[in-house]
């Protein structure tokens, strides 16, 4: 019998035409097909699009909730949320993370009296760094911690940030699964790619990082790192993957420190289109101020890519530090500056790390490894079907 989830979060690529291509709608369906689920999604988000999607025969549903107005987007989403409960009777709700899906989740949670379950995917609760920049900040943490102390059980993709909050707020309801990345084999490269990437490395380094232009990304302390390492070494070029709201920032500062002409901006690459990005790279590198599992690294490592990132969650547990890449503190240019020069100039250090055996971690986060635990979390959440008609 199929265990049914109604779950709130953010992905609009979900409501998209069905392709197998789809990173999104390839996971949820995994998740459907091999944990004998069905999921009915509510996608909060504030642009207009596609209201509706059904994929393989209803097995997967999703529903945009769109309005420019959180207040009003969130309001929707729990009128929504609670129709589709009263319709299809859930036996979890689920969200994405404890903010504004969070809030409609539980809200409808308690109003349907069903089990409630979330993900955390960033390492934002509780810390500082991040939440003391603004009181806006500091309300949603609390709200944060208010709905993952309300939660059944959590999954986090972090263990480091699992274990910070199981401490803090002494539950036990935080556990540690790490992401699920599709395709993920498509991303190991053969010994003749090594020897071909240590050659072409002979004639320039390219420097790929893969991030959302987003504040806490800190793309601006990589270019900056990344301006002094050229002017040290006299060579080496940057190639940014992705987009976001801090993009025209960042294009300036390149522009400013003179370095523009040295930087590809390719702006938001498919999927399916990383493998060879990654492949044809040399180095890869990460200056979040938070992160996760940091799937980036992950697929660095999975590519073989001798890796810079900074001590983010998660980075440690990926990164084999002096082995396959260097981590470095957080916001510290200076170090960053000096292990990329060392990446970019070091020809015995970089063949070293390209031919560490240490990169063969990656393949404990293989689909099967991953599903096994998914199964155990949402085995251990099993509740009978609720009836919510009179709710």
């Amino acid at each position: 019998m199929s265990r049914k989830i109604l779950l709130f979060g953010y992905d609009t690529s979900l409501l998209e035409k069905t392709d197998n291509l789809n990173e999104c709608q390839f996971r949820q369906l995994n998740y459907c097909n091999e944990l004998s689920q069905k999921r009915f999604f509510l996608i909060l988000c504030s642009n207009p699009g596609p209201s509706y999607a059904k994929i393989s025969d209803g097995v997967l549903q999703g529903w945009r909730v769109n309005h420019t107005r959180t207040i009003f987007r969130l309001l929707r989403a729990y009128r929504l949320g609670v129709r589709i409960a009263k319709e299809y009777k859930p036996d979890l709700i689920e969200y994405q993370d404890p903010s504004e899906a969070g809030l409609v989740a539980m809200l409808v949670s308690i109003r349907t009296r069903t089990p409630l379950v979330g993900g955390l995917f960033n390492d934002l609760v509780d810390n500082t760094n991040w939440i003391n920049k603004s009181l806006r900040r500091k309300i949603w943490n609390s709200l944060a911690k208010k709905i993952l102390t309300q939660s059944l059980a959590v999954r986090c993709d972090s263990i480091e940030t699992t274990l910070r909050l199981s401490s803090s707020q002494k539950t036990g309801n935080i556990h540690y699964i790490p992401f699920l990345i599709p395709w993920i084999d498509e991303f190991k490269t053969s010994p003749s790619d090594i020897a071909s990437r240590l050659a072409s490395w002979e004639a320039e380094p390219r420097v790929l990082c893969v991030a959302r232009f987003a504040e806490e990304k800190n793309i601006p302390m990589l270019i900056d790192a990344f301006a002094k390492a050229r002017k040290k070494s006299g060579r080496g070029r940057l190639i940014l993957v992705g987009d976001g709201p801090e993009e025209k920032r960042i294009k300036d500062l390149a522009e400013n420190l003179g370095i523009r002409s040295a930087i590809d901006f390719l702006g938001a690459v498919a999927y399916r289109e990383l493998p060879q990005l990654f492949k044809s790279s040399h180095i890869f590198a990460l200056s979040s101020d938070s992160e996760t599992s940091a799937r980036v690294l992950i697929l660095a490592q999975r590519a073989r890519l001798p890796t810079i990132s900074t001590r983010t969650s998660g980075a440690d547990l990926i990164i084999t530090n002096q082995e396959t890449g260097y981590i470095v503190p957080i916001r510290s240019v200076s170090d960053f500056c000096n292990q990329l020069t060392v990446l970019m100039t070091n020809r015995e250090i970089y063949k070293k790390f390209l031919y560490s055996k240490s990169f063969n971690r990656s393949e404990s986060y293989s689909t099967s490894s991953l599903m096994s635990q998914m199964k155990q979390f949402y085995e251990n959440c099993s509740t009978p079907n609720r009836d919510t008609s009179n709710a």
